[in-house]
């Protein structure tokens, strides 16, 4: 099955995050802070969004742009418009055109 990255691990990113994973996918969530990722990796989910519902271990979290992007077929954005620009300019050199 084809990768994906999902940028945001808000109620958007982390539903994406949930259907992909269900559906068998490989997902990488793409988080800004570290807690965020150690916690929904060990404990399976979002301790501050959707917190009912539990990921599959095919999806992870990190907050590197480099390890989430590696390898991924697909990239979903959901973060928040007012912060769109600076997270593109982030992961922008690490999609591969």
């Amino acid at each position: 099955p084809a990768k994906f990255c999902v940028l945001g691990g808000g109620s958007f990113g982390t539903s994406m995050a949930l259907l992909l994973g269900r559906k068998g996918h490989p997902v990488d969530i793409l988080v800004q802070r570290e807690e965020v990722s150690d916690y929904i990796n060990e404990h399976r989910r979002n301790p501050r969004y959707l917190s009912d519902f539990e990921f599959t271990e095919n999806v992870r979290a990190t907050t590197s742009a480099e390890a989430a992007l590696a390898d991924a077929s697909y990239v979903c954005h959901a973060v928040p418009v007012q912060y769109s620009r600076s997270v593109l300019d982030t992961v922008g050199p690490h999609i591969a055109g």
